[in-house]
């Protein structure tokens, strides 16, 4: 039996540095992680941070220099996580769904341009 792919958007391989904080839970602890792939709607993360699913979370992911225009690009956004994969070690990994991105202004003396995912990631 062959599985489909779910998805409607397909998933490319990309490792992006991003950071996070959970929503509503009146903590802005930050924290760090990594993407293994994104979507255009959708990216895999690993961390060591439990997340409950239905979680809602605030999003900074920072675009590769190797993406055009990509030095100092950065794309801010809210996701829920959809999806829970556990790895050995205590680490579990992360299907989060970008629910919207959050255009912000660069704070006064930052060099970092701010961008739309479906533009960084195509």
């Amino acid at each position: 039996m062959r599985l489909t792919e779910e998805r409607s958007d397909p998933r490319q391989p990309l490792h992006l540095s991003l950071r996070f904080h959970i929503l509503h839970e009146g903590n802005s602890k930050q924290f760090s992680s990594e993407t293994s792939n994104v979507s255009l709607s959708g990216f895999f993360m690993r961390t060591h941070v439990r997340l409950k699913l239905g979680t809602l979370l605030s999003l900074s992911l920072r675009i590769p220099p190797s993406v055009p225009g990509g030095d100092r690009l950065y794309f801010h956004c809210t996701g829920r996580v959809i999806h829970e994969q556990q790895f050995p070690g205590g680490r579990q990994g992360y299907g989060v769904h970008i629910e919207q991105a959050l255009p912000r202004p660069a704070s006064p003396g930052t060099k970092h341009q701010e961008t739309d995912a479906r533009i960084a990631w195509r």
